[in-house]
């Protein structure tokens, strides 16, 4: 997956352990051709660039990232003015993720990856989660502690760590070094620092959309996320306007920064470009050499591909066909509507204006559409407040489980719901459902150990055909025996991988609040060219206080935002219940 890359001996060992690793990839994805060589290459004042990589779901940008922090020298020379000698520091790769399975993926893909090579397998990676006693918090990445007197052993010295920034900032904060106004006492970790990745870092930075109210800014800016925290520890904080080096100072050598996310978009940007002190910049004197930005910071684009791709020129009429969506490599999009009775229908994406001519509201009629509106707000407010769907949503979404899915699928709800809740109801229907846990002994670690074979076969890829390995792990995953039903929120959901992954299923519209939602959860299929099927199940709220023939709270904003993707969904066949 190096091959285009100038070779180094390192990047040559990472080559020959991906083989081993994963002996049926050929070439790289797109995505992977460009942010790989960005990631090593150093600009041409011999320091690596800061790399901001926007790629659509699935198009692997973490795996990729994984192999190129492998291809990276694990230790540097640097002169020592005080001794006036050049030492030789190892380096340390931190890679924060926004949840813990995430964390758990990361660290199957690399221990995959450096068992595969006699170089690699000395490779320390360690955790800092929270909520796992098998992984307590590392203390003995801090100094000052006893556990630092040993970071001399490789075992305490990880090459790479791998972390959620809360656990992040539980750890820093326990350090005997006194936080300052500078922030975090990062500078007291016993590691050199040489790469930070922050994957879906939009999704940590929580940032208030642009038409954010003074009141929703005045409440994010009293709970900064941790993530921020951590940042502005690493890479100083900048002072309001422009102001070169920051207020701060951070890590002296400056660790190279690498932000991704399929929804990178320019909010996100600009923010980390006009109010953060991260990303590198030309001091006056490199802007007096004519040092461009560019020189400096690689912005790597390779979004764009429309999740409508599957319904482009679909009538929403047409029916799905479950086995075809699985073959032609493209992912279809439907919506369920489900009544408190039972009978279901697909969702009626005609406008309420093509339904019924215009005509001036009256004064009363305005009145009642506004205590209407106010309904539906409060309805949707308790929905969000609600721990539980609704159990003819469940039953209705059971059915269509065991009408469609042939291996493994995965349902997201809010993240105000109990999961083990749901996946009980489920089981009480007969359905094998069960939470999303990636921990090292947990049964969805297996989901993961298929990709290892299954990641191959997909069309955007150079690959042989599938080996009897592949059957084997299909056979471990249970992909040819009873079918399964994966369950988590969206929060625990983003960026995972789960290669046998045919359908997705949404329950309500409270857990998916904006198209970058949606785009995250859809993006769990389809990924490296294969179809699948994103099925959302919503009320039936028309005619229940609603005006005639006017959708219900759910109903509504899943058209809107079906519209604002561009998104032609398909209908499914429906058995109501």
């Amino acid at each position: 997956m190096v091959r285009g890359h100038k070779s180094s001996r390192r990047a040559h060992v990472a080559t020959q352990s991906l083989e081993a690793a994963f002996p049926h990839i050929k070439t790289p994805s797109q995505c992977q051709k460009g942010l790989i060589p960005a990631v090593l290459e150093p600009n041409p004042y011999g320091t690596p660039r800061d790399v901001l990589l926007r790629g659509d779901t699935g198009s692997g940008k973490s795996f990729g990232l994984a192999l190129a922090l492998l291809s990276k020298p694990r230790q540097l020379n640097s002169y020592s003015p005080k001794t006036r000698k050049t030492e030789t520091k190892s380096q340390t790769h931190l890679i924060i993720v926004p949840h813990r399975e995430l964390a758990y993926q990361y660290q199957h893909w690399l221990q995959i990856l450096t068992s595969s090579s006699p170089e690699l397998q000395d490779y320390g990676i360690q955790l800092c989660i929270r909520g796992d006693p098998n992984h307590p918090l590392p203390r003995h990445l801090l100094q000052g502690t006893a556990e630092a007197l040993l970071r001399s052993s490789k075992v305490v010295r990880p090459s790479i760590v791998v972390a959620t920034p809360p656990a992040l900032v539980e750890l820093l904060q326990s350090s005997k070094a006194e936080r300052t106004e500078d922030g975090l006492p990062v500078n007291h970790l016993a590691v050199n620092l040489s790469t930070v990745l922050v994957d879906e870092v939009d999704a940590m930075l929580a940032l208030p959309p642009k038409d954010a109210s003074k009141k929703d800014i005045a409440a994010w800016n009293r709970h900064i996320p941790p993530v921020i925290q951590i940042l502005d520890g690493i890479y100083g904080k900048r002072a309001d306007g422009y102001d070169d080096g920051g207020s701060t100072v951070g890590l002296k050598p400056r660790p190279q920064l690498i932000l991704a996310s399929a929804t990178l978009n320019a909010h996100v940007r600009g923010y980390v470009f006009t109010q953060t002190n991260w990303v590198k910049r030309p001091s006056e004197e490199q802007q007096s050499r004519s040092v461009r930005e560019n020189d400096l910071v690689r912005k790597l684009d390779y979004a764009g591909a429309p999740l409508a791709s599957a319904g482009a020129g679909v009538a929403s009429s047409n029916f799905a066909e479950p086995v075809k969506a699985l073959e032609d490599g493209v992912v279809r999009h439907s919506c369920v509507v489900v009544s408190e009775t039972g009978e279901s229908r697909n969702i009626d994406m005609t406008a309420e204006e093509e339904k019924k001519s215009f005509q001036p509201l009256t004064k009363g009629e305005k009145k009642r559409a506004k205590e209407e509106r106010e309904v539906r707000q409060e309805q949707l407010r308790s929905k969000a407040a609600a721990n539980k769907p609704p159990s003819h949503l469940i039953q209705a979404l059971a059915i269509q489980f065991a009408l469609d899915v042939p291996s493994l699928a995965l349902l997201v709800v809010p993240s105000t719901s109990n999961v083990r809740q749901i996946v009980g109801e489920f089981r009480e229907l007969g359905v094998q459902a069960e939470a999303v846990e990636l921990d090292e002994t947990a049964k969805g670690r297996t989901d993961l150990v298929a990709s290892a074979s299954q990641i191959s076969s997909a069309p955007s890829l150079t690959s042989e055909p599938a080996s009897t390995e592949s059957s084997a792990a299909a056979d471990q995953t249970g992909s040819t025996d009873t079918p399964r039903l994966l369950i988590s929120n969206l929060s625990n959901t983003r960026g995972l991988d789960f290669p046998s992954l045919t359908h997705v299923f949404i329950l309500g519209t409270s857990g998916v609040k904006t198209p970058s939602d949606y785009t995250h959860i859809a993006g769990r299929v389809g990924r490296f060219g294969k179809g699948g099927h994103v099925i959302t199940f919503v009320e039936d709220g028309s005619g229940a206080g609603n005006a005639v023939g006017a959708s219900g709270v759910d109903e509504g904003r899943m058209k809107r935002l079906y519209r604002k993707l561009e998104i032609d969904p398909v209908s499914v066949e429906i058995e109501s219940i």
